[in-house]
């Protein structure tokens, strides 16, 4: 797993190990308590379809008031 931070914003590219993992459940509920953000993506995503994940990140920076660059 590999992640991203932006300002208060997290970004997880991740494998198919991470379903249902509960650590990442736990992580991403301390994240979110801290104030962060959190955008996750499957690696066959972000190698099959890097505009689509590029999209979705700059919504959701956009959303969070900040601007992709």
């Amino acid at each position: 797993m590999s992640a991203t931070s932006f300002v208060g914003n997290s970004a997880s590219v991740d494998g198919g190990q991470h379903l249902e993992s509960k650590r990442d459940e736990i992580r991403d509920t301390y994240l979110r308590a801290e104030g962060y953000g959190v955008v996750r993506f499957w690696n066959n995503d972000v190698l099959s379809n890097i505009d689509g994940v590029l999209m979705l990140l700059d919504q959701a920076l956009r959303a969070d008031g900040q601007t992709a660059v």
